[in-house]
C-alpha cells in the first residue's frame, strides 16, 4: 500500500513482491521515454514490463539457475545436485555434471532471450534490463540487447523512500 511514482495495474497486488514494484519504478525514473522490461535473475527470473505511460502490466515467474539445478536433482533418482556452475559452461555436455550445467545456464540464456525477443516484438520502443544477484553472470550470455544494472533494486528503493518524503500520502 506505499505510494508510488507509477501505476500499479496488476491484478493481484497483495502478491507482487516489493521488489518487482521497486524494480519497474526505478526502469521508468531511468528510461521514462521507453516500454521497459526488467529481468531479474536470482532465486526466480521474473520478467516485469512497465510501460511508457508509467503502468506495471505485470510479466513472469520462473525458475532461476539454482533452482533449476536443485530441482534436476530434487525431483530425480540418479541426477546429482550441483552447486557450482562452471564460468562458461559447454553447450555439449560431456559427463552428468556438465550436461547439468548446460542445461541449466544455455537454457536460462535461451529462455530470457526468447523472451526479451517476444515483448521486442509487441511493444515499440523497447528496452530490456537485467538485474539481480547472477545478472553479472548472464548478462555476457545473452545475445538480445540488454542494459545490465546489479543495483536496480536499491535505485528503486531509493526513489520511492524519495517519493514518499516528497510527497507523503
Amino acid at each position: 500500500h506505499t505510494n508510488v511514482p507509477i501505476n500499479n495495474a496488476y491484478l493481484s497486488a497483495d502478491t507482487l513482491g516489493p521488489d518487482r514494484l521497486a524494480l519497474v519504478n526505478a526502469a521508468h525514473f531511468e528510461f521514462p521515454d521507453k516500454n521497459n522490461l526488467v529481468i531479474s535473475v536470482g532465486t526466480c527470473i521474473t520478467y516485469n514490463l512497465v510501460q511508457k505511460n508509467k503502468t506495471f502490466r505485470g510479466g513472469a515467474i520462473s525458475p532461476g539457475m539454482h533452482m533449476r539445478l536443485k530441482a534436476m536433482s530434487t525431483f530425480t533418482d540418479r541426477l546429482p545436485e550441483i552447486t557450482a556452475v562452471d564460468d562458461e559452461p559447454l553447450l555439449l555436455g560431456y559427463d552428468t555434471e556438465t550436461c547439468l550445467q548446460s542445461g541449466a545456464v544455455n537454457g536460462m540464456a535461451a529462455e530470457i532471450d526468447g523472451m526479451i525477443k517476444a515483448y521486442e516484438e509487441r511493444y515499440p520502443d523497447f528496452n530490456a534490463i537485467l538485474t539481480g544477484g547472477d545478472a553479472p553472470y548472464f548478462a555476457t550470455k545473452l545475445k538480445s540487447k540488454i542494459f545490465a544494472d546489479p543495483n536496480m533494486l536499491l535505485k528503486g528503493l531509493n526513489l520511492i523512500l524519495n517519493h514518499n518524503v516528497s510527497s507523503p500520502r
